[in-house]
């Protein structure tokens, strides 16, 4: 139901270079990945989470065995144990490019709310990611060498289509200070 983009399993296989988010850490069970997950949480690994996360999102969907929280908790511990700026957006631009089509859409006009279980949950786990990584993104923006010349409009453009019902706080103040600044009268909640 909700998309996730295959890696060429052949590509990660042979071993090709890449980033180290995209090098699996182990095999490509996701509870064995977990398991590697957890064992990262313990060492306090950042780069190992992320590499997880982003085998599980591979493999299972970003929606289960924990890809989600070892990708932003991964992040966080990779940021503290002082990530390149490059380096991070590199990283947060990929996640971005995963998640720009998002299957099935769920504008910002859909009572989220009313919607089955079913739909909700993964939906607020693949639009808050969105979400997530949108502000990590405006939060280096300014400090990267290089960074696409329309990345504003780009990054406004995914909020804009994003259910506030899906945003975190943070994202949330970062969209309507957007709005503000083109001039723009959201239609987000009231404070």
């Amino acid at each position: 139901m909700f998309l996730r983009r295959k890696e060429d399993s052949a590509k990660r296989k042979a071993g090709a270079a890449g980033p180290f988010w995209r090098i699996s850490p182990g095999p490509g069970d996701p509870s064995a990945l977990h398991r590697i997950g957890i064992q990262n949480v313990v060492a306090g690994d950042g780069r190992g989470m992320i590499a997880t996360g982003w085998a599980i999102w591979d493999v299972a969907g970003l929606n289960q065995f924990q890809a989600v929280d070892f990708s932003r908790d991964g992040y966080q511990k990779w940021v503290e144990a002082g990530a390149p700026v490059n380096e991070r957006f590199l990283y947060l631009w990929d996640v971005l490019g995963r998640l720009q089509t998002i299957q099935p859409e769920i504008g910002p006009e859909v009572d989220v709310y009313a919607l089955p279980p079913h739909i909700a949950q993964p939906a607020s786990t693949y639009y808050g990611m969105r979400s997530w990584t949108v502000s990590e993104i405006l939060i280096v923006a300014d400090r990267v060498e290089n960074a696409p010349i329309d990345l504003n409009d780009t990054l406004f453009g995914l909020l804009q289509a994003t259910n506030p019902a899906f945003m975190a706080p943070r994202t949330l103040s970062q969209y309507r200070y957007m709005c503000e600044d083109r001039g723009i009268r959201n239609s987000t909640s009231a404070d």
